[in-house]
């Protein structure tokens, strides 16, 4: 994960600890949003197979809340893309 401040908790699903930044948006975009379509420009993830509310880095004593985001079937779908992506690494 980048070293910045955290203005925001991780997300967590399918055993994967992720941030998202999405993509600047215009009118089609907006639409294909709307009928369950992302457009995200970048995505920082590490494997974590067990969720935890919060981690907590132990040298700074700096605590990151951590959402369980399961119930998001569009969330699901990209935490399993970044597994099988990893695999053909």
């Amino acid at each position: 994960m980048s070293l910045y401040f955290r203005k925001r908790a991780l997300l967590w699903v399918e055993g994967v600890i992720f941030d998202r930044f999405p993509m600047g948006s215009s009118p089609e975009m907006i639409k294909e949003n709307l009928e369950g379509r992302i457009h995200l420009s970048l995505i920082e993830w590490a494997p974590m197979p067990e969720y935890k509310k919060v981690h907590e880095i132990k040298e700074t004593k700096v605590r990151i809340p951590i959402i369980n985001v399961s119930a998001n079937k569009i969330l699901s779908e990209v935490a399993k893309w970044q597994k099988q992506s990893a695999k053909s690494l």
